[in-house]
This record gives structure tokens, sequence and C-alpha cells, in this order.
């Protein structure tokens, strides 16, 4: 679910990153390294890219990721797609005294309330790992610089119904 194919006009360069002990990558994930990976991987962009509009799209715990860079860094746009926020999560699931314990890296409601960028967040009404209301949550943190566009399908869903995907052009086409 490539959010580029959807603005044909707009010229880029496509970076895919799996911080390490995800998507297959070597190394163990901490929390720490995978910051510190996200972190490294927009300061390249950057640098190599003096001056592009650097647009982050993140999914599920990915999405914490580019919440974390909508904090820290300056990318023109942020689009999450079913956002797992860890806090959040917990909480609801075990109660609110284990928020204590849970980092506070890990919360995604604290890092959209730092966030300085538009952002578009996909929510599958469907979803039953990252729960519709505990992601409004996040959304809510984020406040007047976000938008939603609820989809069909579940949490780990690779692509949008057919029927979603004209929506979602129109959404992604109007976070220029």
């Amino acid at each position: 679910m490539d959010p580029i194919r959807y603005l044909p006009t707009l010229s880029s360069v496509i970076s895919t990153v799996n911080t390490p002990g995800f998507g297959g990558s070597r190394g163990h994930c901490t929390l720490s390294r995978y910051f510190a990976g996200i972190g490294a991987a927009y300061d390249v962009i950057a640098i190599r890219f003096p001056g592009a509009a650097i647009w982050v799209h993140g999914k599920s715990i990915g999405g914490l990721g580019a919440l974390y860079l909508a904090a820290t860094r300056s990318p023109r746009t942020i689009i999450v797609r079913n956002v797992v926020d860890v806090s959040g999560i917990t909480a609801a699931r075990v109660g609110r005294f284990v928020r204590k314990v849970i980092p506070k890296a890990l919360n995604a409601r604290r890092w959209a309330a730092l966030a300085h960028c538009p952002a578009l967040f996909v929510v599958s009404i469907d979803d039953r790992l990252a729960e519709p209301a505990i992601q409004q949550q996040v959304v809510d943190a984020y406040g007047e610089r976000a938008s939603v566009l609820k989809v069909g399908g579940s949490h780990d869903d690779r692509e949008l119904a057919p029927a979603d995907m004209p929506r979602y052009a129109a959404a992604v086409g109007s976070s220029t």
C-alpha cells in the first residue's frame, strides 16, 4: 500500500527501512535500536536530499516510528495505518496501572502530542490488535493536524479493499 502511487505529479525517491529485528533484517530489536534506526534512516535521506519534502509512511508498529519522526524530525507529512499504541492497548486489556511499567517510548499518544506536521491516519474498522477506539485516542492526541480515513479490513491486510481505494487515493492526494 505504497501511498506514492497516488501522487503521480510528485517526483520522489522511495526508501524502505526495516530496523534491526524487523523484516528479516539482522540484529535484535530493542527500543533504543528501533528508534535509533528510524532516526538514522530519516537523517541519511535528509542529508542526501537536502530540501526534499520527506513523507513517512508507517503501518502497525511502524506507525509508532512515523509518530516518533513527526515529533523529533521534520517530515512533510506522515501516513499511519493501524498504529500500535502499546501503552494504550496494554492498558485497555490489562488495566491502567500497567501504563506505569510500559516504556514511554511505546506510548503513541505521547509522540502524537509532540508531532508538528500533518498526518493521515488510516484505521481499519475490523482491527482487533490496534482497536479503532485506541487508534482514535492517538488521533485525538495529534490534534487538528490529523485527518482520519476509516477503511474496511483488519490489522494485517496488505492492501485495502477495492471499494476503499478511491477514498484512500483522495485522502493521500489531499495530504500534499
